[in-house]
């Protein structure tokens, strides 16, 4: 159910950019997942076809690209990539970690038809 609402929200954000550029249609939609979000990019695209339904955006191919986690430690320094369930830094083993990105979903681009 968590899906849904981010795919109205960024539909939302989608229809307002095809808008603003006098777009008949959007073509592709590029994301981003975080690691943390625990979503199923497979259920992004469906709820998004659900929701987009009847719009501009309902033929818009969507692009899910899942990132890594990545931490930074305070006590060496290093930045690198973690296990979701292990952000202990790689180099010192470090448990107190920042973690550096989150549970989001992230609009890169979003490509308009004419």
């Amino acid at each position: 159910m968590h899906e849904i609402s981010l795919c109205r929200g960024l539909l939302a954000r989608v229809l307002e950019i095809a808008r603003n550029h006098d777009a008949a249609a959007v073509a592709t939609i590029r994301l981003q997942l975080d690691p943390l979000g625990r979503m199923d990019p497979q259920h992004i695209i469906e709820d998004f076809a659900h929701v987009a339904h009847g719009t501009p955006a309902q033929d818009a191919l969507l692009e899910i690209e899942t990132v890594a986690l990545r931490v930074h430690c305070p006590a060496c320094g290093m930045e690198s990539d973690a296990a979701p369930d292990d952000p202990s830094c790689r180099r010192c083993g470090n448990g107190d970690t920042r973690i550096l990105n989150g549970a989001g979903l992230v609009l890169l681009n979003v490509e308009l038809a004419p």
